[in-house]
């Protein structure tokens, strides 16, 4: 079976509005895109209920050698280039570390669009 020229570029058009619409509502902020969250952090003040209630339930969680217990956020952010390059292009997320001691945060870091993934995958 051949195909036109015309029925090829209908379907590549066809197939790149798809993924541009899909990005488009992908891109929707979350909670780790509010540029107010950190500043809703207090160190030695904020507790372990106040950041669940604020944010909900952590993607991974540790202890250190200190006992200092480690809640580890991130939210996915599309950009254009992820999303023509079929993936290709770095990953990139907003991440949230907030560590704690005796259920109230001690420290916190706070990355926004942070690079997480270079070309075909590999850590950066």
């Amino acid at each position: 079976m051949e195909i036109s020229a015309r029925q090829f570029t209908a379907v590549f058009v066809m197939a790149l509005s798809t993924a541009f619409l899909t990005a488009a509502c992908a891109t929707a902020p979350g909670k780790l895109s509010d540029p107010t969250i950190t500043q809703q952090i207090e160190k030695n003040h904020t507790t372990k209920a106040d950041i669940s209630r604020m944010i909900g339930a952590p993607q991974q969680t540790s202890t250190d050698s200190n006992g200092i217990e480690i809640w580890t956020y991130s939210e996915a952010v599309k950009n254009w280039a992820s999303v023509v390059s079929f993936g290709l292009a770095p990953s990139n997320a907003n991440v949230l570390i907030v560590k704690f001691k005796n259920d109230v945060v001690v420290d916190y870091e706070y990355s926004k669009n942070k690079a997480l993934y270079g070309s075909f995958g590999q850590m950066n």
